[in-house]
């Protein structure tokens, strides 16, 4: 079982390589460098998104995708409250209150 772990770390770290948004294979201009790098940067946010996700399970949150789920804000906002042991100002619940005020 110690062994399928490392597999399906492998597995994740492919499939999220697919999904950087940036080509795979592009015929002509596609290098082992090219290929090392995209890996790399897939198994350094598969990293970082665990990292995330350590931190927020102490407020019950968790994200699946490291780029999608920070965009917004929110996430974010709630991971550097754990980091910081504060509570931060939530402009955007302003924000949505002058736009429901016609302002």
């Amino acid at each position: 079982m110690a062994n399928a772990s490392p597999d399906l770390d492998n597995a994740e770290a492919q499939r999220q390589l697919n999904n950087n948004n940036r080509p795979v294979s592009s015929g002509f201009w596609e290098t082992d460098c090219t290929s090392s790098k995209l890996f790399e940067d897939a198994v350094q946010k598969k990293t970082f998104t665990k990292w995330v996700n350590s931190h927020l399970a102490r407020v019950s949150c968790r994200i699946s995708d490291l780029y999608n789920d920070l965009r917004d804000g929110y996430m974010l906002t709630r991971l550097l409250e754990v980091l910081s042991g504060e509570q931060l100002v939530r402009e955007h619940t302003l924000r949505l209150d002058k736009m429901s005020h016609g302002k």
